[in-house]
Parts: structure tokens; C-alpha cells; sequence
């Protein structure tokens, strides 16, 4: 059952890549909503499977954090911006800002939206995001 699901999970992802990388170069933006002065595209990235929180069996979490390194989280945020997705959504721990903090760096513009439980002067500080919302 175990080859199963990583199998599973292994073709769930290519096809995910294959979608995204056949989407035309100039290809209309994707719909968005305006929040205040933002403007947010309709389809927000959210981090839950990069960071191993499936809500689904401890299997699936140590899967994704497996997947979640911070090269493949990198790629992931680039290539969901390249696809029209303007908006990541993720809590303020200290590897979620680390891997926001690398996105930036490498000139990614992804808005954030930060889940906060604690330390929220360090998460808005070091992430500069458009909305946050108590985590919990």
C-alpha cells in the first residue's frame, strides 16, 4: 500500500508539471479579485502540501515534506508565478519565511497572505504581507 500511494503521488505531481509547463507563453493572466489597493488573482497557492500538512494520515504528511525541500518549494513558488498565480498563502514559521525571504531574493513577487500563531512582529516583518490572519 505504501508503493501505492508514492506512486500516486509521484503521477498526481507530473501531471501537475506537465499541465503547468504547457501553458502558452503570453497566455491571458488568470481572473483576480481587488482587496483594498491589492489585487489578488482568484487562485491563491497555498502551502499545506509543501510543508507536510495533508489533514489526511501521518503517510501522506512525511510524503510531502519529503517533496518540500526548499529547492522543490523554490521551483514551485517560480512556476505557479510564471503561471499567473500572484498570491501564496502560508503560516510564519521559521521555514516558510526562509523559503519566502529565497523566493524574493531570486526576484519572485508573490504576495503573501501569512497565517500567524506566534511571533507575528518577525512574520510581518520579514514577509511584508498584504493580509494576515490568526493561525488556530
Amino acid at each position: 500500500m505504501e508503493n501505492s500511494r508514492r506512486r500516486f503521488l509521484q503521477l498526481s505531481a507530473s501531471l501537475a508539471a506537465a499541465s503547468a509547463s504547457t501553458a502558452a507563453p503570453g497566455a491571458p493572466p488568470l481572473p483576480t479579485v481587488r482587496i483594498g489597493k491589492h489585487e489578488i488573482s482568484r487562485l491563491i497557492l497555498g502551502s499545506n502540501p509543501f510543508y507536510g500538512y495533508s489533514h489526511a494520515s501521518r503517510t501522506l504528511d512525511q510524503h510531502m515534506r519529503e517533496w518540500g525541500t526548499p529547492e522543490n518549494v523554490g521551483d514551485a513558488l517560480k512556476e505557479a508565478e510564471r503561471n499567473g498565480i500572484g498570491t501564496f498563502q502560508t503560516n510564519g514559521g521559521d521555514r516558510e519565511i526562509a523559503d519566502v525571504e529565497r523566493h524574493r531574493e531570486r526576484g519572485g513577487k508573490l504576495q503573501m497572505i501569512a497565517l500567524i500563531k506566534e511571533k507575528p512582529e518577525d512574520t510581518v516583518s520579514r514577509m511584508h504581507p498584504i493580509a494576515v490572519a490568526h493561525h488556530g
